[in-house]
């Protein structure tokens, strides 16, 4: 175990990092730790990009429907019942679901991926490491225009360089946004930071100019006002009126951007998933107190924040202990370095600033990419102060300072090194959908009505149909959802035409199926959902999960050769015969495996 930080890792450090080339270098390491990414097929999201940047039939809706791949449902009740009635999304959707983002940067981008990369996986995650390496070139230019020292900034540049937790961000095709908006929000840092060393008037344009410019990358870079606001309270000794005209045009932009992105549509409403502070700032803020240590978590030691959405409740619970007791330590380490240096104060309120957009989302390391800046920042502040402070109760420093310092600097300079690949290609672990998405492609269903009576997770419903549509294999006439998720579900055929499903602890117990549906949006009983030639009438509800019983109505019999019915089995959708008139059968738990 490490006790303490040795004086030699400082000095030896002072020698690698005050290297006028050294940005270039660490985007290189970086690169290399990262590259396995390009081993890595298509996956999730990125195959609904290749649909809907396609010339394909239907795809220009569904690109305006998904704000071309940054959202979900438009908040229009006639345009998300189309997506229910093409199959893209499930019965229980919100008929008011809104879930779009603005990020026309983001979209520009990916039209030249799917358009132009010749749908190769290589060529598009090449793009993204590129996207990755000019990151570390910004961040390291960031780090020298803020602190004084350069070995300090040169440290700072190091750990953000070895930080796994942008992995999925560069290994996930449609989470390059992060990538741009954060290096762009660097250069922002990098133009503010000078203005603040020179208050000259010619150099107080560039920083507000460049954040503009960010906030067409994705609302993330929001984040950089946190830092902005940070620098000026904490780290600035200018007259108040000074401090004050310098973070004015940020807060201009930042208010802009909040009123259109309004004005014009965009935001959350009606999803479990997401909560959108603006819309809904009491359910945010409980989100945030939950969601924010566990970010933190992810950030500073692990396990990754998405830990949290894969247990169950009563061991989500002991993570949030667990991050909340690992936060304390924390801030016990760095309590000296706060005391002494502004620069590190500052860092740390710019850093639990930038969870503020963050915690939007249930919690997840992707999300850390801003926060890192100061993260980082602060870590090579500590290996600094503690390398070069004297030790011993006469030191006044927090007895085990040095050794719980020396921890966390050892995870990020030796595990994180070593996780920084396997994150990069974690969103593999979803391969087991490309496998079943492929065995259904080649099913006989073109021109039939195809119903799926139990999914693992509605997703992979929809990319077993994009499959479809993207191998130009003959497509179905409808698609249409059951049941999905983690519960046993019993089917009890009332007649020729109808089949009763009882879903054991209710439809809506996964986070997952959330995105379509707050659970406090309530079906009540005898709501009922019309589509074409299919319709759906709730019989009872539970007060947390949704529905337990429905009724489902189609227009022909079951036993139509234009009806197909396919059940999850363990790895797979197969063919499923639906039960005789007045007979019942009980269906297991969905589950969703993992795997490469």
């Amino acid at each position: 175990m490490v006790s303490r930080i040795p004086a030699w890792t400082w000095d030896k450090l002072l020698r690698l990092v005050d290297r006028p080339r050294l940005g270039l270098r660490l985007a290189l390491l970086s690169t290399l730790l990262a590259s396995p990414a390009l081993l890595l097929d298509f996956h999730l999201d990125d195959h609904i990009g290749r649909y809907i940047y396609s010339e394909r039939e239907g795809a220009a809706r569904l690109f305006h429907n998904y704000a071309g791949g940054y959202g979900l449902a438009l908040g229009d009740a006639a345009e998300n019942h189309w997506q229910m009635d093409r199959g893209w999304a499930p019965w229980w959707q919100y008929d008011r679901l809104l879930v779009r983002a603005f990020r026309p940067l983001g979209v520009l981008i990916h039209s030249i991926d799917f358009r132009y990369l010749l749908d190769s996986p290589v060529l598009m995650r090449a793009h993204s490491l590129l996207w990755a390496a000019l990151l570390v070139l910004a961040v390291t230019r960031m780090y020298r225009a803020v602190f004084a020292s350069a070995a300090i900034a040169g440290a700072a540049a190091v750990l953000f360089a070895l930080d796994h937790t942008r992995g999925l961000a560069i290994g996930h095709i449609c989470n390059r946004h992060a990538l741009e908006a954060t290096t762009i929000g660097a250069l922002t840092l990098t133009a503010h930071f000078r203005y603040g060393r020179t208050r000259r008037w010619a150099h107080a344009w560039q920083g507000p100019a460049l954040y503009a410019v960010g906030m067409f990358a994705s609302e993330l870079s929001m984040s950089v006002s946190a830092y902005v606001v940070a620098f000026e309270l904490l780290a600035q000794r200018d007259a108040a009126r000074v401090r004050a005209f310098a973070v004015a045009p940020y807060l201009a932009v930042t208010l802009a951007f909040v009123a259109f992105y309004a004005a014009a549509g965009y935001g959350v409403s009606g999803s479990g998933y997401y909560i959108d502070a603006a819309r809904e700032p009491g359910p945010y803020l409980l989100a945030f107190l939950m969601r924010a240590p566990l970010l933190l978590m992810g950030q500073f030691a692990g396990p990754p924040a998405e830990l949290a959405l894969e247990l169950p409740p009563a061991l989500a619970y002991g993570l949030l202990a667990w991050a909340l007791a690992l936060l304390a330590l924390v801030g016990w380490a760095l309590r000296p370095v706060f005391r002494r240096d502004p620069t590190a104060r500052f860092w740390a309120l710019g850093m639990v600033g930038c969870l503020v957009p963050a915690a939007g989302a249930d919690p997840s390391n992707r999300q850390l990419v801003f926060a890192s800046l100061g993260a980082m920042g602060l870590l090579a502040q500590a290996w600094e102060f503690y390398a070069s402070s004297p030790r011993g109760p006469a030191s006044g420093l927090p007895r085990g300072g040095h050794g719980l310092a020396g921890l966390l600097l050892s995870f990020r300079l030796v595990v994180s090194p070593l996780m920084f690949p396997l994150s990069t290609v974690s969103i593999a672990l979803a391969a087991p959908i490309n496998a079943q998405a492929s065995q259904f492609a080649t099913e006989p269903v073109g021109g039939r009505d195809v119903i799926f009576v139990t999914s693992p997770y509605e997703m992979a419903v929809r990319i077993a149909y994009l499959f479809r549509h993207l191998s130009g294999e003959p497509l179905p006439s409808s698609v249409r959802y059951l049941a999905s998720g983690p519960q046993a579900t019993t089917l009890r055929r009332t007649g020729p035409n109808t089949l009763e499903a009882a879903f054991e602890g209710g439809l809506l117990q996964s986070r997952y199926l959330h995105l379509h549906r707050d659970p406090r949006l309530k079906m009540p009983v005898g709501a009922v959902v019309k589509l074409s030639g299919f319709s759906v009438e709730v019989l009872a509800t539970s007060q947390a999960s949704g529905p337990t019983r429905v009724r489902f109505t189609f227009a022909k019999p079951l036993e139509d050769p234009s009806l197909a019915f396919y059940r999850w089995d363990e790895r797979q959708f197969v063919p499923f015969t639906p039960p005789g008139v007045g007979q019942e059968r009980t269906l297991p738990a969905a589950l969703m495996p993992v795997g490469w």
